[in-house]
């Protein structure tokens, strides 16, 4: 995971009310923008294969993250979501 300026910083944005009613969520929820790369195999240090993703987050989301241990959780469980 690393970080961008030209990536857009987190915000909030409207969720369709249907889709608010169906997962019991607020009209409002917070968008955190990525960009992420494609999959690519590489070796850890023990040297077996792995694979490697690569995140881009906003300067300022991974700034949040730094000083908030439960929103870089969250970022975390996005970034597996997105794999």
């Amino acid at each position: 995971m690393t970080h961008h300026d030209l990536v857009d910083s987190i915000g909030e944005k409207m969720i369709p009310a249907e889709d608010a009613a169906k997962y019991g969520a607020s009209e409002r929820g917070l968008r955190i923008p990525l960009s992420l790369g494609g999959c690519r195999e590489d070796r850890d240090k023990k040297g077996d294969p792995v694979q490697v993703y690569d995140f881009v987050f906003a300067t300022t989301t991974v700034k949040l993250a730094q000083k908030d241990a439960s929103f870089r959780q969250q970022m975390v469980e996005l970034s597996f979501t997105y794999i």
